[in-house]
């Protein structure tokens, strides 16, 4: 990214971030995680925060983790297809990946088994977002 000049893309329309989101959003550290219960919008988070990071910085490219595909496409994938309006990214179901107009991407690969994390190598991920972090070994 070196040599970008960031843009400041708004969120999905209609996301009005609560505090411990904006919290997140805003966070400078390598490394974030959202914690709690099952309802506070982490997932909504996470979807939020990859589009955003892939609106802003041209040529990126993003990776959503879940365990398995199924679990992807019923939690990221289609919450995705409704928040992200079609003229931000297309969607490629059989490549099950994001474009942006930047030319920046969001793969959504799944991690079942430790193995599967050599199907990844030398992909450059500039982020790496963990849906259910706690379900991976």
């Amino acid at each position: 990214m070196t040599g970008a000049t960031p843009l400041d893309p708004e969120f999905t329309p209609g996301y009005v971030p609560s505090p411990k989101q904006s919290e997140g959003h805003a966070a400078a550290e390598r490394y974030v995680l959202l914690g709690g219960a099952a309802g506070p919008g982490k997932t909504r988070w996470l979807i939020e925060h990859a589009v955003r990071f892939a609106r802003r910085w041209p040529q990126v490219r993003v990776g959503v983790f879940r365990r398995t595909y199924p679990e992807l496409q019923d939690t990221i994938i289609d919450e995705f297809m409704k928040l992200v309006p079609e003229t931000w990214a297309v969607y490629n179901g059989q490549a099950r990946q994001a474009r942006f107009a930047n030319g920046s991407y969001i793969d959504f690969r799944h991690c079942l088994h430790d193995e599967d994390v050599y199907k990844r190598q030398g992909v450059q991920y500039q982020l790496i977002c963990f849906d259910e972090l706690t379900h991976f070994s």
